[in-house]
């Protein structure tokens, strides 16, 4: 990265710098019943806000007949969401750590 890109970059962090919501917990101390609620949060926001990412790209970009990556899926609500919005195969990859949250969210949903 550039030494300019860099002092932008520390500029911006330090004028607005991003805190952990209240709801965060390292990985260790996430419990399925927490992986399954943060889940949920996500799968809500991307289905239910008007705002989420397949909605950014409304119009803009065609995904129907692909496959889409979800790479750090966390404990895969969105991922779920965009498999019902769009019906393509989806496949979401993440830290070991989250799969044991991430398999209850997805025999909900009925979905591998």
């Amino acid at each position: 990265m550039s030494k300019l890109a860099t002092k932008l970059a520390k500029l911006v962090l330090r004028t607005l710098p991003a805190y952990p919501g209240p709801d965060y917990r390292p990985f260790d101390q996430i419990t399925a019943e927490v992986g399954l609620r943060l889940a949920r949060l996500a799968y809500d926001d991307e289905r239910e806000s008007g705002c989420g990412f397949l909605k950014y790209f409304e119009g803009e970009v065609n995904v129907s007949g692909g496959i889409i990556l979800d790479l750090g899926c966390g404990f895969g609500g969105r991922t779920i969401a965009y498999q019902q919005v769009t019906g393509n195969t989806c496949v979401g990859i993440d830290r070991l750590e989250s799969i044991h949250g991430r398999s209850a969210v997805c025999s909900i949903h009925g979905v591998n």
